[in-house]
């Protein structure tokens, strides 16, 4: 008998231990918090589209990229958040694709070779080191950038994601589609990108899938 409750006690401790993204996704989902320099348009679509998709096992993580491309490119348009605990984690520039813009952001593609960005919901995949140094990979979820490992497109460091860039050229640098953002923080922000943590790229005009939990 006392074997069984010892068993028993484990057991009930590995359940109550463990992460439970369902009853996450419930607090979230019921939390009125909106990220500060965030507009209520993009906050609505990217709490819709992160909340869709981890319902529907999307993701492991509370921890959430969302990106604004209806921003210019000098000012800080990309949010780490923390959604468990409300958190902006940080708040950084992020660099588009040569094709799609120059300060602004206006031409998106999922096209190979097209050096545009695209838009959409994307999760956070392996870890590597390549040309860039410390990076990760993204796999696109909807139409809209669903080549995304086809196309390399990943986040990377990159020196052209700086105040002297932008001082210099009245725009920072672009990538060929990659979500670009500052060496300074760049291996902080990939690392706690792990556990399938998503990306939200979105633009005044577009419509996610996600948003309307449409998949």
């Amino acid at each position: 008998m006392i074997k069984k409750l010892f068993f028993l006690l484990l057991f009930t401790m590995s359940i109550s231990c463990g992460p439970n993204i369902s009853q996450e996704v419930s607090l979230i989902q019921n939390n009125s918090w909106k990220p500060k320099g965030m507009s209520k348009a993009l906050w609505d679509d990217a709490h819709k589209a992160w909340t869709c998709a981890a319902n529907k096992g999307q993701t492991n993580s509370t921890t959430y990229v969302v990106v604004d491309f209806s921003l210019p490119s000098d000012q800080k348009r990309l949010w780490v958040l923390d959604l468990k605990n409300s958190k902006v984690l940080y708040r950084e520039r992020v660099a588009h694709g040569s094709k799609t813009g120059e300060r602004y952001a206006r031409h998106f593609s999922n096209k190979s070779e097209s050096h545009k960005s695209s838009l959409g919901l994307y999760k956070a995949t392996e870890s590597y080191y390549g040309k860039h140094g410390y990076s990760r990979r993204l796999d696109g979820l909807e139409k809209s950038n669903k080549a995304a490992r086809q196309r390399a497109i990943v986040i990377h460091p990159a020196k052209y994601v700086s105040d002297d860039w932008f001082e210099r050229k009245g725009y920072i640098g672009r990538s060929h589609g990659c979500f670009a953002i500052s060496p300074d923080v760049s291996s902080q922000v990939i690392h706690i990108l792990k556990n399938e943590a998503l990306l939200f790229a979105w633009h005044k005009n577009y419509d996610s899938e996600w948003s309307n939990c449409n998949i």
